[in-house]
């Protein structure tokens, strides 16, 4: 009797564990359902329980498939611990999410990104990829659907990062956006130590004119201390510390 209540209880617990294993992956509820009906009623799960009895336990192939993936899948698992450790020191957090030419995991990073933001206050702001109209890795309007997807479901303000140029030559991206993102990067377009202060000055009044009332926020600026010579721009240890203290007394 009890093996016979043992291998009947095995299908609602399979079914039950599969679909939490699966949802977990951030595949949507209708499909987890079918999946974990299917997996359960395998004839595998039908003919281990008439041959051996443990065999039937289908249960832990789900829960040793996600445990896998956990280990592969480091930086979106780190991502979860971060936040969540961050919280616990009062520290505030801007999560962002990678896109490029991986459409799937383009979906997952941003159903994790939504999820963060959802369990945790102390995300303050999303960024919705990274360079990605600079690289070209997707069309325009795939981008903006990811940040219209996550504006809709996530309570913080979201925007996308890009250099100031992007912006100014996509306009229409602005709208799709609660704030701009900006990387100012003088040594990659080969300006000179000296001026690099007043280019991102520059660049930042252009883009308040370009979008009035839209929050700008640096996302990226700096100085290398080595690297090859760009144009007028030279890096150096020397030069990193005289843009830094320029930028930071400005």
């Amino acid at each position: 009797v009890v093996m016979n209540v043992f291998f009947v209880l095995t299908f609602p617990v399979t079914a039950v564990v599969t679909y939490l294993v699966v949802r977990r992956l951030a595949v949507g509820p209708e499909v987890a359902v079918v999946i974990a009906v299917l997996y359960t009623l395998t004839p595998y799960h039908f003919m281990r329980g008439e041959v051996h009895l443990f065999l039937a336990a289908s249960y832990v192939v789900p829960i040793g498939a996600y445990l896998a993936l956990s280990v592969l899948d480091g930086p979106a698992r780190i991502g979860l611990a971060t936040a969540a450790l961050a919280a616990r020191h009062g520290i505030r957090v801007a999560v962002g999410a990678w896109l490029d030419t991986d459409r799937e995991r383009n979906r997952l990073e941003v159903e994790r990104a939504i999820e963060l933001a959802r369990e945790h206050d102390n995300v303050v702001r999303l960024i919705i990829g990274n360079e990605v109209v600079l690289r070209g890795d997707l069309p325009m309007d795939e981008i903006t659907a990811h940040l219209d997807r996550v504006r809709a479901a996530a309570r913080q303000p979201v925007s996308t990062a890009e250099p100031w140029h992007v912006w100014i030559e996509h306009p229409q991206l602005a709208e799709h956006v609660d704030y701009i993102a900006v990387h100012m990067l003088p040594y990659w377009e080969g300006v000179e130590v000296e001026s690099a202060v007043g280019y991102v000055t520059d660049k930042m009044r252009r883009l308040e004119e370009a979008f009035p009332g839209k929050p700008i926020v640096i996302g990226e600026v700096g100085w290398p201390s080595d690297g090859r010579t760009r144009d007028s721009a030279v890096a150096s240890t020397s030069n990193q510390a005289l843009f830094l203290r320029r930028f930071l007394s400005h």
